[in-house]
C-alpha cells in the first residue's frame, strides 16, 4: 500500500501551519492531495487570497494533487 494524506481547510488563517505539515510530509517522502475550497466560513473566498492561490499553484507545479473540496 501506499500512504496518502489529503489536507483541506487551507485558506489565508491556515496557511502558514499547512506549509510546515506539508514539508514535514515532504521529508519523508509523504505524498499529499489538496483539498481547496473555493469558498469558507467568514465570507472567505479563495479568490480574494492570492498568497494561498500562488502556494496551491506551486504544490500543484511540484507534483500535488489539487482537488475541489466541498461541491
Amino acid at each position: 500500500g501506499k500512504l496518502i494524506v489529503s489536507i483541506s481547510g487551507i485558506g489565508e488563517q491556515t496557511l502558514t501551519d499547512v506549509a510546515d505539515f506539508c514539508a514535514q510530509l515532504d521529508a519523508r517522502s509523504v505524498p499529499v492531495s489538496l483539498l481547496a475550497a473555493p469558498r469558507l466560513a467568514n465570507d472567505y473566498r479563495l479568490d480574494r487570497d492570492p498568497r494561498t492561490v500562488d502556494w496551491l499553484t506551486d504544490r500543484r507545479a511540484r507534483g500535488d494533487a489539487l482537488v475541489l473540496h466541498g461541491y
